[in-house]
This record gives structure tokens, C-alpha cells and sequence, in this order.
């Protein structure tokens, strides 16, 4: 169900004859208007009126309204119903305000915001009379195109009282998803976002415009003073059309393995995910065992520890039709404070850090180009990310100091020092894992983590 948004409430502390809602916000669907209201005579009837404020000054006191309704009476009485045209504003059911017992009108206004067709409302109603009481139905239409933005209920014969409440709520549609497919399916409100952590099909109902976010695996961190592996490519579609009831598949890479052995070993690269045709994200760059070139992915690994291997490995993810992030990997080193060691990966947001005590993995990233939201925004949504970045790369193993140190913010793998492995990357991140440090025994390397892909689109 679509949850309602407060705008705008008011209660009323002394007698009160009118109760305007002004300016209100245009950004929804739909707005509630829920009426607790208290009359100074029984039997006090209210007008509702609708209005433009930049179109007639006002609410609309013309003969533009028309209703059908329809209630229930008390037990043994008969049902009743009725409709009429061309009145000067809603009807409220002819059910009339008491001085003391409660009475809930509720008001939808479908559209209100349109500015291409007529305005919709359905009420409903009920009272509670000392036990007895009505309820009612009423459906109505205001002949205006014009958006609504402002409305006025009116007391007749009498006035509203203090202690009668005026509730305006807004309603953004967006209660079925319009289309299925994807492990996680939710609405902010504003968008749905359909995010997939494994391979399936992405079907819209009907045709629809998505932006896409394509997140390959990342890689494995290398061992024995290797490179962090790094992040999975990550690229980003805007505006794409996708056509109702054609199935779209959604390949979503695995991360890398780390390294099989302590020394001399590599990670594997992570696998590529794509949506349908478009351009796929590559997957990481696995990180570099001890003497064992990095490998360049969608973020290069990080570079070994010794030999001629030492530089980490470049970036290959390109941008066709979209806007993509990779960048290359570290370099590592023979003489930093800890002893060899290796690259960080490089993370979607920037390269991998040059071996020191543990070539820190680059960083992942927290905005995409996406209009109308940022990659936070998404994360938030779907549960997805870390403190809202993904895609970082795995940092790089030393061969002395002690523990382990941090990966790239995103969810890299923490690199390792003397005989400590390095670390796994956080799950469904798309980033490296970490290196393994060396020492008498050495060390393996993390796994890098899988990616993921998440379709965006209007509610």
C-alpha cells in the first residue's frame, strides 16, 4: 500500500467558519484529506471546494461539481443513494457535523497535480452517534484541468469548533511494480529499484524508462605480499527504454577466487555482468601474487611486491552508451616500512595505492550519473553497499608489521600482514579482496565479492 506523507494539519482551537489548505506541494499522485470535524449546531452540513490559485484567484465556486453517493443507515434502516450535477462544490454526504459525537470524513483526490483532465475524488464517511450512526460512499468529479493546489471546506449554518481536526496528506503511486524480476524489489516512494545479486530476467509490463547500474564482480587479492584484486567495472545507463513484456537478461558476475596458493600466486578475475544488450561491466583485475603480474579488469589488481612485476594493473572497462568507473591498480614495493609489499586494486572512485605498509585498495563511489537521486539513494534502498559506496578495491599484503589493513572504502578486502590472509570483500559489492602478507609461511589472499545490477524507475 502507498504510504501517505504528511504536508499539511490543522486543529482548530476556537470557532472557526472556514479551513483553507494553500500551496500545497504538487510532487505527488494523490492527496488524503481526512476531516475530524465538531460543529457549534447539530445537523451542520460543509462545503468542500477545490481551486487553482494561479488559474482564478481561488477555489472554484462555479457549477463544476457533480457527485454520485451512496450510504448505509443504522440497523433496520433502509439504504439510500443519489447523484447530482452542476453543483457549486462537493457535496459531504448529507451527513451533518455533531457537537459532540465523532465523524471521519476521508477525501482522495486522484491527479490532482495533472494538468491534462478532469479532477477525481471519491469520499467516504462514518459516524458514531451514540452507537448509531451512518456509513457512506460518494464518488465526484470537479470539470477543471487544472491542478489542484489549494482547498477550502466551509461551515453552513454554523461553525466548525474547537478540537476539529484537518489532516492533508500526500500519496505517491507506486504500490505494484511495473515489472518483475530481481532478488530485491522495493519503492522509496519515488522510484522502484529492482536489484539483482544473481543471474535472472528483468520483464516490464509495459513499456517503461529505467536507469540501469551495472556492477561486475571483483577480484581476488594475490598471496604472500601480493596485490588487492581489484574492483569490478561499474557503468551506469540513463533513460533507457525497454519495451513491455520483453524478458531483458540480467548476467551478474562472481567474484574472484583468491589466490590458490601462498606464494608466487595471483587472484582470479571477477566475472562481467550485463544487462541485455548493453555494454558490459568488466569484471576486476585480479591482484598479483609475490613475483606475479597483477591482472587489469574493470579495476586493475595491485602490482607485486618484487621482480618486475611491480606495477598493478590497468583499467579496461569502456563506456558505450553509458558512463563508466574503473581505475588501474598500485604499485608495489620492496623498501617501504613494512617490507614488501603489494598494490592496493583500484576501486571504481580512484587507482590503487602504492605498496607501503600495505598498498591501501582505491576507493569505490557514492554518485553515479543518475538525475533525480544519487547511488545512495539506491543503496539505501535495496540494503546494498557500504555506508553507501561500492566497488573498492583490496589492499595490499605486507611482509612484516602485525593484523591486517583496511580495504577500500565499498567493501574492499583488508590486506594482511606477516602470515595473516588477507580479507574477503563484502558481499555483493562488486569490490577486490585483499592480499595475503608473506613471511616464514605466507598467506592467501580474499575472495573478491560478486556484483550486482539495480533497475530504476518511476513509481
Amino acid at each position: 500500500m502507498a504510504a501517505l506523507t504528511p504536508l499539511q494539519s490543522i486543529t482548530l482551537n476556537s470557532f472557526q467558519s472556514t479551513v483553507t489548505f494553500s500551496n500545497i506541494d504538487q510532487t505527488y499522485t494523490d492527496l488524503r484529506l481526512v476531516v475530524s470535524p465538531f460543529s457549534s449546531v447539530n445537523g451542520m452540513n460543509y462545503s468542500c471546494q477545490v481551486g487553482n490559485m494561479s488559474a482564478n484567484g481561488g477555489v472554484d465556486t462555479g457549477s463544476n461539481y457533480s457527485f454520485t453517493n451512496f450510504r448505509s443507515g443504522p440497523s433496520g434502516s433502509a439504504a439510500a443513494g443519489g447523484r447530482s450535477s452542476n453543483l457549486t462544490f462537493f457535496n459531504n454526504l448529507n451527513q451533518g457535523v455533531h457537537t459532540t459525537y465523532p465523524h471521519v470524513y476521508k477525501y482522495d483526490f486522484m491527479n490532482y497535480s495533472n494538468s491534462t483532465q478532469y479532477k477525481n475524488l471519491l469520499c467516504r464517511f462514518d459516524e458514531n452517534d451514540g452507537g448509531s450512526g451512518y456509513l457512506a460512499t460518494s464518488t465526484g468529479t470537479w470539470r477543471s484541468t487544472n491542478p489542484i493546489n489549494t482547498i477550502t471546506l466551509t461551515a453552513i449554518s454554523g461553525t466548525f469548533t474547537a478540537g476539529s481536526t484537518f489532516s492533508l496528506y500526500g500519496i505517491r503511486a507506486g504500490g505494484t511494480a511495473k515489472a518483475s524480476g530481481g532478488d530485491i524489489v522495493v519503492s522509496d516512494g519515488t522510484y522502484w529499484y529492482h536489484a539483482f545479486l544473481r543471474s535472472n530476467s528483468f520483464t516490464p509490463v509495459n513499456s517503461l524508462t529505467a536507469d540501469i547500474l551495472v556492477v561486475a564482480g571483483g577480484a581476488g587479492g594475490g598471496g604472500s605480499s601480493g596485490g588487492g584484486g581489484g574492483a569490478g567495472g561499474v557503468i551506469s545507463f540513463t533513460s533507457q527504454a525497454l519495451a513491455g513484456g520483453t524478458p531483458y537478461t540480467c548476467v551478474v558476475g562472481a567474484g574472484g577466487l583468491n589466490s590458490t596458493g601462498y606464494f608466487n600466486v595471483a587472484g582470479l578475475n571477477g566475472g562481467n555482468s550485463q544487462f541485455g544488450l548493453l555494454t558490459p561491466a568488466i569484471g576486476g583485475g585480479g591482484g598479483a601474487g609475490n613475483g606475479v603480474p597483477a591482472l587489469s579488469g574493470g579495476s586493475g589488481g595491485g602490482g607485486s611486491a618484487t621482480g618486475s612485476n611491480i606495477s598493478g594493473g590497468s583499467s579496461t572497462q569502456t563506456s558505450t552508451g553509458g558512463t563508466s568507473y574503473g581505475n588501474a591498480g598500485g604499485s608495489g614495493s620492496a623498501s617501504g616500512p613494512n617490507g614488501y609489499t603489494g598494490g592496493g586494486g583500484g576501486g571504481a572512485g580512484n587507482n590503487g595505492q602504492g605498496g607501503n605498509a600495505g598498498g591501501a585498495g582505491g576507493a569505490g563511489i557514492n554518485s553515479i550519473s543518475w538525475s533525480g537521486g544519487t547511488l545512495a539513494n539506491a543503496l539505501s534502498a535495496t540494503g546494498l553497499g557500504v555506508s553507501g559506496y561500492i566497488a573498492g578495491g583490496g589492499t595490499g599484503g605486507a611482509q612484516y608489521g602485525s593484523g591486517s589493513y583496511s580495504g577500500g572504502s565499498g567493501g574492499g578486502g583488508t590486506g594482511g600482514s606477516r602470515n595473516v590472509a588477507g580479507g574477503n570483500a563484502t558481499a555483493y559489492t562488486g569490490s577486490g579482496g585483499g592480499a595475503g602478507g608473506t613471511g616464514n609461511i605466507g598467506a592467501p589472499g580474499g575472495n573478491g565479492a560478486g556484483g550486482f545490477i539495480i533497475v530504476r524507475y518511476s513509481v
